[in-house]
């Protein structure tokens, strides 16, 4: 086909004329440009494909089998020569696919659990993953009381600063105090755990600011009452929690137990039981506004009591700090069944679980932990009296 002057040549496909630049290179044509423009080469191409599609593709899969080292190194080279046009193709893509990138991410996280574990440590060192650690444990909590809702930590980052980063209550402001969340109406009183119900506040304010309180004396009577209601359905029983720690002011009433198997506690607590809010196997709770309390009764498996009843007692952070973390540094982590080896188990999400092909009876246990003295010997640490485990998170870092 003819070749005009100032690089004008017509297509022999569509009879256009185009520039010299809408035609691709060929060294055996006298001008050293091809017949056919681009777009139509390109079109022609796709069709002859499409013809024998099978064979195309096992064509194209073997030349990149064959020319695997030289496409390797030229798409690293280009990758390296343009970093920032690929970051942001990368991430204008999963935007527009939050679908595929989220069960992309999964299925990497599933495939490669060593390396999440690492990534996951090193965040957690970091500033950021501290409070990140320290505000997904305030979530869980909540919820585990059974309140719905939640929120992230950079909302409330935002609380506090929308807030001048002030305690609402007497007026100082961080650094000079920390400021830890509250829920304007206690999850006690049905309250939930949206940002809304939140303000925050100074340790010291918060404490005071905690639902209704009554007397040890009074909290103790109650107790005691509850276990002689309970005696016949248990083989063991210990009160816990304030209680036990001596606190002179009680706003919440804990029994830890080990279940008669003969006789069992749904003998006695059925759904319609006055006052009872939760009826699980682990775990029953009964809220009784005459008395102004909730009480909590946890059941234990009689080989974990001795574990059961030292988180119980609290305080939250000495069970964080001295017991938790003591345990995660022994290789160990809290299964539903009780203390179980890292490696016989996988975390997902905030939970533990087992591994393919291991269950309750072919996984490695520690021994039977029939008291407190027991579950503190095999931690390596001293007994300590409930009374000396007021501690706060003052004491150190929840560090994991």
């Amino acid at each position: 086909m003819s070749t005009g002057e100032n690089g004008i040549k017509q297509c022999s496909k569509c009879r256009e004329f185009k520039d010299l630049a809408d035609f691709s290179n060929d060294k055996n044509r006298s001008d050293g440009k091809c017949l056919n423009c681009r777009l139509c080469e390109s079109e022609r191409n796709k069709k002859r494909y499409l013809n024998d599609i099978e064979h195309n593709r096992k064509l194209k899969k073997e030349q990149a089998l064959k020319h695997r080292e030289r496409n390797h190194r030229i798409h690293r080279e280009w990758y390296l020569k343009n970093t920032e046009l690929r970051n942001k193709q990368v991430k204008e893509y999963r935007l527009k696919n939050p679908e595929w990138y989220k069960e992309y991410i999964k299925q990497w996280d599933k495939e490669n659990p060593e390396k999440v574990k690492v990534r996951q440590s090193k965040f957690r060192q970091t500033e950021k993953g501290k409070l990140c650690t320290k505000h997904s444990s305030g979530i869980r909590g909540a919820r585990r009381r059974g309140a719905e809702g939640s929120y992230t930590a950079s909302e409330w980052e935002k609380l506090k600063k929308d807030h001048n980063y002030t305690c609402l209550h007497c007026g100082r402001k961080e650094p000079e105090i920390k400021l830890t969340r509250d829920h304007i109406i206690p999850i006690s009183k049905g309250g939930n755990n949206y940002l809304e119900n939140m303000q925050p506040l100074c340790g010291s304010c918060n404490e005071m600011s905690e639902g209704p309180k009554i007397p040890l004396s009074k909290a103790l009577s109650i107790a005691q009452r509850f276990l002689k209601l309970i005696e016949p359905f248990v083989m063991k029983a210990e009160i816990a929690g304030s209680i036990r720690r001596q606190c002179k002011k009680v706003g919440d009433l804990e029994i830890v137990v080990v279940e008669n198997t003969s006789n069992p506690l749904s003998n006695l607590f059925t759904k319609d039981y006055p006052g009872i809010v939760v009826n699980g196997p682990r775990l029953k709770r009964f809220k009784y506004p005459e008395y102004d309390l909730q009480i909590e009764l946890y059941i234990a498996q009689p080989y974990d009591y001795g574990r059961i009843l030292a988180i119980r007692t609290g305080s939250s952070a000495f069970s964080h700090i001295k017991l938790a973390i003591t345990w995660n540094r022994r290789g160990l982590c809290g299964h539903k069944d009780g203390l179980r080896y890292k490696k016989d188990c996988v975390k997902k999400g905030s939970t533990w679980v087992y591994k393919e092909g291991i269950d309750n009876s072919n996984c490695s246990k520690p021994p039977i932990f029939d008291t407190e003295y027991d579950f503190f010997n095999f931690l390596g640490i001293p007994w300590i009296p409930p009374q000396q485990r007021n501690w706060t998170s003052k004491h150190g870092e929840l560090n994991y």
